[in-house]
C-alpha cells in the first residue's frame, strides 16, 4: 500500500488523524492511518476522473455526527488546500463514516479492557479473601463502579493527604486479610496497567473490600 500512496497524501492524512485526535478526543489507532490513506487515495483517483460516487445517507450523518461530519469537510478542505483536488462535497460523509466506524471500534476496545481489568479483580478478591461474590448485589455494583472510575482517572492519581495516609495505615492494621487482596490488586495493576495506585487509591480499595466482606458475614 506504502508504494501506491505518495508522501504529500500520507502528511496529509496525518494532518487529518491529528486534527480527529484533538477534535473528537480519540487516539485512533496505527491501522486506521493506512485504511483512510487508502480510502482518500481512491477519492482523489476518482475525482481526477471526473467519477462522483454520491452517498445518501449525508443528511443523517450531519445530523446524527455533527463532530465527524465537520471533521470530513475540514478534511476536504485541507485536501484542496495541500494537494490542489477538489472532492465532491459529499465525500465529507465518506469520511466522517471512517471516523464514526473508527471511533466505535476504539471504543468498543476500551470497554473490553474495562471488562476485562474488573473481571481479573473480581477474581482475585474471590480466591484471596475466600468468598462467594453476587455480582448483581448493589454492593458489588459500587465496586464495580468504583475501578470504572480508577481506571479512568488513572493518568491523574496523586499522592495521598496526610490524614487519608494516617486512615489507611490504621485499616491495614486492623484488617491484614484486606491488605494482602488490596496488595494483590496493586501488583496486578502495575504489572498489566502498567500504573501503581498510591494509598489513597489501596485506602478506597479496602473500604469498598471490607464492604463486600460483610455482606459474606465476615
Amino acid at each position: 500500500m506504502l508504494n501506491e500512496l505518495s508522501e504529500d497524501l500520507l502528511s496529509v492524512t496525518l494532518e487529518i488523524i491529528d486534527q480527529a485526535n484533538s477534535y473528537l478526543g480519540i487516539e485512533f489507532s496505527k491501522v486506521f492511518y493506512f485504511t483512510l490513506a487508502d480510502h482518500l487515495n481512491f477519492a482523489i483517483q476518482r475525482a481526477k476522473k471526473g467519477m462522483a460516487i454520491t452517498n445518501p445517507m449525508v443528511n443523517e450523518i450531519r445530523h446524527l455526527y455533527e463532530k465527524e461530519m465537520k471533521l470530513g469537510e475540514w478534511a476536504i478542505k485541507l485536501i484542496r488546500k495541500r494537494l490542489n483536488v477538489v472532492l465532491p462535497r459529499t465525500e465529507a460523509g465518506n469520511i466522517a463514516m471512517h471516523f464514526i466506524d473508527a471511533k466505535v471500534a476504539v471504543t468498543t476496545a476500551q470497554e473490553d479492557k474495562t471488562e476485562q481489568f474488573i473481571e481479573d479483580i473480581t477474581i482475585i478478591v474471590k480466591d484471596t479473601l475466600n468468598i462467594n461474590i453476587d455480582r448483581n448485589d448493589f454492593t458489588y455494583s459500587r465496586f464495580v463502579t468504583h475501578l470504572k472510575y480508577l481506571l479512568k482517572r488513572v493518568s491523574q492519581i496523586d499522592k495521598a493527604k496526610s490524614e487519608n495516609v494516617k486512615m489507611y495505615e490504621k485499616v491495614k492494621a486492623e484488617y491484614p486479610y484486606l491488605q494482602t487482596a488490596t496488595e494483590k490488586i496493586k501488583d496486578y495493576m502495575t504489572l498489566c496497567l502498567v500504573i501503581e495506585p498510591g494509598e489513597e487509591e489501596l485506602l478506597y480499595l479496602m473500604l469498598h473490600l471490607n464492604r463486600l466482606c460483610a455482606r459474606e458475614g465476615l
